[in-house]
């Protein structure tokens, strides 16, 4: 049956009861129209008890059911306002009974997730709230597609905190105060789309670990590490420590079982978080996959965003590989063109690399090549004169002699000779004079 019956003349017949909630009472039914009769319904009746006081909680709930245009939001049938009764398509499951009888995968988990997070992203870019996300009322079809329904608490009402308080009571045995975040539990009126996000953080934790019934976190610690952060981070006590918003949260969730790193979207931040142990995506292994690849292109920015204990991070997690970084480094900026300002950067964090100990002489050298190089090429004489001090302070006798050799191998004699003209570098010049084969 498509579209939305509203004609009066429709026969609802009710059939055998399913369930009851604070407000509502869910029943199977048949709808007749016209001769024609409808089956594997749901019929959901405001309660008797509620009818006086209640009404316009069922009415915008239908209202909000009835405009949201969403493949995985449950659309009603037929609605009557009169006796506030909303007609809906009978799923064989809920999100708790299907993965209970079911054999379902991590993967396969993921993708609900992913589809329920599009559903909430797009209602929440329609300006409503659903503010009752459990897995209860996430239904799945005999194609395992899921269906948010039951907007019943979407909107702010008057005695918000009465109403909240009948919610849960009449829905304990679901364990509602579980997946109710801290601020919303306190009052209704608090919540917002970090709300919804602590929600279904819960959701998240539910179905990867398959316990809906304990309701609390014991079994965080049985999880992938990547996922537990996910969930970690959603149901923090303070909003402000949760993901900013739910397309943050879809993303998280959709790199989660991605083993490929996509290097054109990553941001120095995420790098970063990458090295610190941070992310929810990506392990501290797979921090040279992105840095070392040559589609980096925001190396030269990587480099200048780390301290020296990082550099030590880095290099404790894979020294030759923190070497390559360095070496590619070094290349990068010595055929780059950059700003005068940030030349300046470069030199200072070259110096505090090179003054630290933490790199190996092969790796200083190829940072000293660079220096001499990318200072001479902008003329830039601050950087000239921090490079020329530092060579001249130089006393091991076989780092200049490696230097030198590298010098006159890439023909760049020139360039020192020109930072001799700030600072005074005859050691290294005079080793390069005295070489057989130079050419000047």
């Amino acid at each position: 049956m498509e579209g939305l019956l509203m004609e009066s003349t429709i026969k609802i017949i009710e059939g055998k009861f399913i369930d009851e909630g604070g407000f509502s009472t869910i029943y199977e039914c048949e709808l007749e129209r016209n001769g024609e009769l409808y089956t594997n319904l749901v019929m959901k009746k405001l309660n008797n008890t509620h009818k006086n006081i209640m009404p316009h909680r069922f009415e915008r709930e239908i209202r909000y059911m009835t405009q949201l245009e969403h493949k995985n939001i449950v659309k009603p049938i037929y609605v009557d306002y009169n006796e506030d009764i909303i007609v809906m398509p009978k799923f064989k499951y809920n999100l708790v009974t299907f993965i209970e009888n079911n054999s379902v995968d991590d993967i396969n988990k993921q993708e609900l997730i992913l589809k329920i997070l599009d559903a909430i992203e797009y209602y929440l870019s329609e300006g409503i709230l659903h503010r009752d996300l459990k897995p209860q009322n996430i239904l799945i079809d005999e194609k395992n597609e899921p269906y948010l329904t039951d907007f019943g608490l979407s909107s702010k009402l008057e005695g918000v905190k009465t109403q909240l308080s009948l919610t849960k009571t009449g829905t304990s045995r679901w364990g509602t105060n579980f997946y109710t975040s801290p601020e919303q539990f306190e009052d209704l009126k608090n919540a917002d789309e970090k709300s919804e996000i602590f929600s279904i953080g819960r959701v998240v934790y539910s179905i990867f670990t398959e316990d809906f019934r304990a309701f609390d976190m014991a079994h965080l610690d049985k999880l992938d590490s990547k996922l537990k952060y996910i969930i970690e981070k959603s149901t923090k006590p303070n909003r402000k420590d949760r993901f900013a918003n739910v397309n943050e949260l879809k993303k998280a969730i959709n790199n989660t079982f991605n083993t490929e790193i996509s290097i054109d979207e990553m941001e120095i931040d995420d790098i970063l978080e990458i090295l610190e142990g941070n992310s929810s995506t990506h392990s501290k292994d797979e921090i040279f996959t992105i840095i070392n690849n040559t589609d980096f292109v925001q190396i030269d920015t990587f480099f200048t965003s780390l301290d020296n204990d990082k550099h030590k991070t880095l290099m404790n997690i894979n020294k030759n590989e923190y070497n390559k970084f360095i070496d590619n480094t070094a290349k990068s900026i010595k055929n780059s063109s950059f700003i005068f300002s940030y030349i300046d950067t470069i030199s200072n964090k070259y110096l505090s690399l090179l003054d630290s100990n933490i790199i190996e002489i092969e790796q200083q050298i190829n940072l000293l090549v660079s220096f001499i190089t990318v200072s001479s090429y902008h003329n830039r004489f601050y950087a000239m004169r921090k490079c020329g001090k530092y060579i001249n302070n130089i006393t091991d006798t076989f780092l200049l002699e490696e230097l030198k050799d590298i010098i006159i191998k890439e023909s760049i004699v020139f360039e020192c000779q020109k930072i001799n003209e700030y600072y005074n570098i005859s050691n290294l010049l005079d080793l390069i004079n005295s070489s057989k084969g130079v050419h000047e």
